[in-house]
């Protein structure tokens, strides 16, 4: 913590370089390495990163070898 605000450093899912909210920021909400667009941004109201998102796909997918439809992430 800076100053009593927590910094909340994003890693991309794409190139694994760590962004801060001024990098994400200055590159509109994009990697600062590889450009790729951060989906999900705590600092933007979500309630997690594109890593834990990433991860937990992982996690439920049983490594890659179930696959998901966008339709089935969706609720009516």
């Amino acid at each position: 913590m800076v100053g009593g605000a927590l910094r909340i450093i994003m890693k991309c899912i794409q190139c694994d370089t760590d962004n801060n909210l001024k990098d994400r920021t200055a590159n509109q909400g994009r990697c600062k390495n590889c450009d790729r667009p951060f989906v999900f941004d705590p600092k933007a109201g979500s309630r997690f990163t594109d890593g834990f998102f990433n991860n937990a796909l992982k996690a439920i997918s049983a490594e890659n070898t179930l696959y998901f439809t966008p339709k089935q992430f969706f609720m009516p």
